[in-house]
């Protein structure tokens, strides 16, 4: 993505996650589902994770009432839950945000060891990605996958 100056931003955030993992093939239907289920991922394990570092037991407790409401719509379920969160957990959004990132960052790490295990015997293309994961150390996320997308033509 670039700027108004025409630089290429290298920003984990500014990244598409589908260049990230490395698939644009999916339809717009495909991508949808996909970013769903991240965002279920996240928000799972902000729950089963986070939630008990950051509440109180006092401010968990009406937090499972919610969760163990019957017969209630999973959408509105959610949405109380969330509004609840916000009262109690003024940064919500901004850990959301990093979770996000984290996750991002663990699935390109993942494409990136799949692709040395699948170049295992290429030592020139094994050199290529110890450079890329140098790339990931200093931040150059645009670099990593401009890299990736290379070695990968390359193997066509």
């Amino acid at each position: 993505m670039a700027d108004k100056q025409g630089t290429v931003s290298q920003k984990l955030e500014d990244q598409s996650i589908f260049d990230l993992v490395g698939d644009n093939q999916g339809t717009p239907e495909e991508k949808e589902a996909f970013l769903d289920d991240l965002q279920k991922v996240v928000w799972d394990d902000f729950l089963d994770n986070d939630v008990e570092l950051l509440l109180t037991e006092e401010e968990l407790q009406p937090l499972e009432e919610i969760v163990a409401r019957p017969n209630m719509d999973p959408t509105r379920k959610q949405q109380d839950i969330v509004t609840y969160l916000e009262s109690k957990i003024p940064d919500l959004e901004d850990i959301m945000l990093e979770k996000a990132l984290k996750l991002k960052e663990d699935l390109l790490m993942e494409r990136i060891l799949a692709m040395e295990q699948f170049f295992a015997d290429k030592p020139k293309i094994l050199e290529r990605l110890t450079q890329v994961r140098r790339l990931v150390d200093e931040g150059k996320f645009y670099d990593v996958i401009v890299q990736l997308y290379e070695i990968e033509s390359e193997k066509k």
